[in-house]
Order: structure tokens, then sequence, then C-alpha cells
């Protein structure tokens, strides 16, 4: 039984819009390779066990073929059977057109070239879209010609529909956040705690606490979307009901606990205070070893950046489930001290959309943190 062999279709999609059909003889060498690839960008911030990653979408490899176009073969079969076959739009009808010499062959495909409009390639079930990048011809003589086509892609051709509400990747955030707890009790494990007031220490147990229940209940979240149990709408009205809250309980810790002086985080300090005063009295003698207020400044400075990271994290995925999908392009997790800047040169090719990314995700600092949670928006 003789090898069926689909024809190589190139089509002009914008331009033109002319149509080169290849078969028989015409058609380039076996087999023809196709490949493509996930870009993943994986992080590991400082202090978290657990790497985050951030998918941002497929790609298609390019492809090269490569042929040799002999002229006694390309009118061998006469018009009606040619193997290259040029059409073109007409105002009233698809015209055909057989080629049936080397050099025109040749001249056709360097005109889709130079021509650089975008294709579409198929080839039986495989469908590309992209570039005619490079086009080879070698000379043997004025009637056989070996060619080579270099190909890029910008897609396979499909149509998707977008996902409805929050997708796969932007359900992780209750891991994140129970992560970021952890460190916020690890670092109340030091020997200065000894010396903070009772209240303090309280106050910020019960508000990690409250954070760490709504952290639950979005991780459970997480689980019945992967389970797909409930609607979309249910899962997306949970996640936003437990983002808010977390928003709102670390800016209260941070307001009526952080924001106070060290001074008043020292079990020593609310003796030396006269009644009714806010601050401690300049000729006031406290015993206080600048070691120790090192200490705690340091703890007080580094639950306040926990906490920001907890508010971040929450707020962000706030603003994904409530960005249409249309308008997001991923999330993306920050590097130690990388700018906004730099976040516009790896996801647009440009620095110069870096207002769109502050203004996007409503940053006022250009400066990020390891493992700050950043939406890229769609331009």
């Amino acid at each position: 039984m003789p090898e069926i062999v689909p024809q190589f279709k190139i089509k002009e999609l914008t331009g033109k819009r002319r149509t080169v059909i290849l078969t028989k003889r015409a058609l380039p060498y076996r087999p023809i390779t196709f490949d493509g690839e996930q870009r993943v960008d994986i992080t590991n911030p400082a202090g978290m066990p657990i790497g985050t990653s951030t998918v941002m979408g497929p790609t298609e490899g390019s492809t090269t073929i490569d042929g040799f176009w002999k002229e006694k073969f390309l009118g061998a079969e006469g018009n009606d059977n040619a193997p290259f076959t040029l059409s073109s739009p007409s105002s009233n009808a698809i015209t055909a057109d057989p080629i049936t010499t080397a050099s025109e062959c040749v001249a056709t495909m360097d005109s889709i070239r130079r021509e650089g409009q975008l294709l579409e390639v198929s080839w039986g079930y495989i469908v590309r879209r992209g570039h005619l990048k490079k086009f080879t011809h070698k000379w043997h003589n004025i009637y056989d010609i070996e060619w080579s086509c270099e190909f890029v892609w910008t897609s396979q051709g499909e149509l998707t529909n977008p996902p409805i509400g929050p997708g796969p990747s932007s359900l992780n955030t209750g891991v994140n956040l129970l992560t970021i707890l952890d460190n916020i009790t690890n670092a109340l494990n030091g020997d200065i705690v000894r010396a903070m007031r009772p209240e303090i220490l309280d106050d910020i147990r019960r508000y990690t606490q409250k954070i760490a229940a709504v952290s639950d209940a979005l991780d459970n979240v997480t689980n019945v979307a992967a389970d797909l149990i409930t609607s979309p709408l249910t899962i997306t009205r949970g996640a936003m009901d437990s983002c808010m809250s977390i928003v709102q309980v670390t800016s209260e810790l941070q307001d009526k606990v952080l924001a106070k002086c060290t001074f008043d985080w020292f079990q020593s300090a609310k003796k030396l205070v006269s009644p009714g005063a806010t601050s401690l009295e300049p000729e006031q003698d406290i015993d206080i070893q600048p070691s120790d207020m090192n200490a705690m400044r340091d703890l007080q400075r580094q639950i306040a950046q926990e906490n920001r990271r907890l508010r971040d994290e929450a707020e962000s995925h706030r603003r994904a489930i409530e960005t249409p999908i249309e308008q997001l392009l991923t999330t993306y997790r920050a590097r130690e001290d990388e700018s906004v800047r730099e976040v516009s040169q790896r996801f647009y090719g440009t620095p110069d959309h870096w207002r769109e990314i502050m203004e996007f995700n409503d940053l006022d600092d250009s400066t990020l943190y390891a493992g700050q949670p950043i939406l890229i928006p769609r331009l």
C-alpha cells in the first residue's frame, strides 16, 4: 500500500493572502520536527523553604524544513497535478496557478519571506502560526535548486476559551500565608521575647491566630476548587472573603501593635511611664541595655516585614480574583531588590511599562522584595 503523505500548506493571513501548497515531489524531506516548551520561572524567596513557580505560558520551537526542487518533476504530470501551486484571492474567485519552474518556486517563497506576513502553516493535523524567518536556496543549476525554510511560531493556531474564575496557579496563597506565619512564630522564640510586655506578645499571637484560621479557610477553598465540588462563583466568593479578612487583620496588627514605640514593647518601660503620659519622660533613667534595644527593634522590624508580606499576599490574591481574566497576563513573584522596570523588561521586552505595573498593583515602591506577588497586566 503506497504511503499517504499530506500536503504542506503555507497560507498568508495578512497582506496578499496567498496560499502555497506543496505535494509529491515538491514536499520537504521527512521527518519534519515540531517542538515546544512551557515557560516556568522558579523563585526561592529568602526564608521560605518552598519555592514558587510562575507559569509564563507555552511557546513553540522553530521549525526548519528542506527539500530539492527539480524542474523535470514540477511539470511532469501536467498543470492539473502540479506539485507546487500558488493561490491568490481575486475579485471573483480563488485562482490556483501551477508553478512549473524551479526559479519561480524560489521567487514565490522568497517573496513570502520578504513580505513578512503572518502565516498559517499546516501539515496534516498539525497547524502553526508564525512567520517565515529564513529562506535559503542553493542552485545546482537553473533547473535544480536545493532549498530550506525556517519558520518561527507565535501559536498553534488554536482558538481557546478563557478560564472562568481564579486559575489553579493563583490558589496557592493559603500555603504561602502559613509559611509566613511560621516565620513570625519562629521570631517569637528568641531570647529578647522574655523582656517583652505580655500584652504586646498576646496581641501579636491573637492577631496571627486569626490570620492562621483564615489562611486555613483559604487553603480549604483551594482543595474544593481542585476537587471541582463547588461552583466557581462560590469558590471566588470564599476566597475573596478570606483575603479581605486577612487584609483587615494585618492592618489592625500594624496600627495597634507594630506601630508603637519600641520602648513600649519592654516590660520595664510600662513602670517608668507616668500616669496619662503617651511617651517616656526624658529625665527618666531606663534600665535597658543598647543591645536589648537593638534586639527588640530588630524583632519589631522583622514582624512588621512579615506582616506586610501577609497583607501583600492576600491583597494580590484578591486583585487576581477581581481582575477579568482577559486583563491579566500572569502572576509573578519578585526576586530580592528587583525593580518594577526589570519586571517590565522580563515580560514585555522593555522597561517602559513599569508605570502600568505599579498602577495595576497599587504599588508605592518600585523596588520589590523577594517573593512579593505581582500581577502582570495585559497591555
